[in-house]
């Protein structure tokens, strides 16, 4: 038992002896490298608050975008997402109302064509919005196509799609591009384009 305690306070002396030199090398370092050591943690801390920054710009520029094409009629969501893909360089048509064979949007860009079917919903879009962009397509000619809603999908849906190659947008994807492309177009200045978006809007009318 004499020998046991007398091990367990070695250990323990050891062990103190241990900390008390690492603390006392950390100590130095930190006089040494104190400097450094501020600006890292500076760093460190200016980047996660950019980040957070950031990300709460993003969901706020989304929600506002999704919202203001929620308040649209179909026609002018289709004359949006037209204006929209104009910015980004396609050369839009946008099919007649009535008799538009399934596409409401044809766009061109580098000798590729893509049928788009808009669809302004406030309830899921289900497999006929797919087969309607399908005949589209093929009308056209064009070796694309996409649906674009501001809702969301059914499961059959995406289920088609992934079946008959159909691109799809939902309600987030569509604000995730909404939101890139004024990233890119005036970036950290996102308000800029919130007031794009109105004047687009106002267009329409």
């Amino acid at each position: 038992m004499v020998r046991r305690k007398s091990k367990s306070r070695k250990k323990f002396k050891t062990d103190v002896s241990f900390l008390v030199a690492l603390g006392f090398v950390a100590l130095v370092m930190i006089q040494l490298y104190w400097k450094m050591i501020l600006v890292a943690v500076l760093v460190i801390g200016i980047s996660y608050f950019l980040w957070r920054a950031s990300k709460r710009c993003r969901n706020l520029v989304i929600n506002a975008s999704i919202d203001d094409l929620d308040r649209m009629t179909g026609i002018e969501f289709e004359q949006f997402l037209g204006r929209f893909f104009n910015a980004q360089g396609y050369k839009v048509t946008i099919t007649p109302p009535s008799g538009d064979f399934g596409a409401d949007l044809v766009l061109k860009k580098d000798r590729k064509s893509i049928a788009v079917q808009a669809k302004r919903y406030t309830g899921k879009v289900g497999v006929d919005a797919l087969q309607q962009v399908l005949g589209g397509r093929d009308y056209y000619g064009c070796g694309k196509s996409k649906v674009i809603t501001n809702s969301y999908f059914t499961k059959q849906a995406v289920q088609f799609a992934q079946r008959t190659n159909i691109e799809l947008w939902d309600r987030a994807r569509l604000g995730a591009e909404i939101y890139e492309m004024s990233r890119i177009t005036q970036p950290g200045r996102t308000y800029l384009y919130m007031q794009w978006l109105q004047r687009a809007r106002n267009k329409l009318r």
